[in-house]
């Protein structure tokens, strides 16, 4: 009967808890993202990415720039991120974007798949 008890209180302490968490820390919040053509490939992806979140904290505090511009050309929009991606130490996240410029150059070949990227 003990041993069941254990067993059952063992069982129910691995079931608690949050397996799946992303701290705040770990997250680059976009807000910002600028398309247009590239000079060497199709597309020019630019991201705003804001470093950190608090009033005063983080790399504004210490002397450092708060926000973080970061531009790629690649194939299509999904390389370019990837590759921003890539180069950053962060999860990039697109849950917070404010604003959507997008280059006459780019929008005249057509904006599909840019709507394709961000409606998914």
């Amino acid at each position: 009967m003990l041993r069941r008890a254990s067993l059952c209180i063992l069982m129910l302490l691995m079931l608690t808890g949050c397996w799946s968490r992303v701290e705040l820390n770990d997250i680059g919040v976009s807000l910002g993202m600028g398309v247009d053509q590239g000079e060497s490939a199709p597309v020019r992806l630019t991201l705003y990415i804001a470093r950190s979140m608090g009033g005063g904290t983080g790399a504004s505090k210490a002397g450092g720039d708060p926000d973080w511009v970061v531009a790629r050309e690649a194939q299509n929009i999904a390389d370019a991120m990837r590759e921003i991606a890539l180069a950053s130490p962060r999860r990039l996240t697109l849950h917070h974007l404010r604003v959507v410029v997008v280059g006459e150059d780019y929008a005249r070949a057509g904006i599909g798949e840019l709507m394709d990227f961000i409606g998914r």
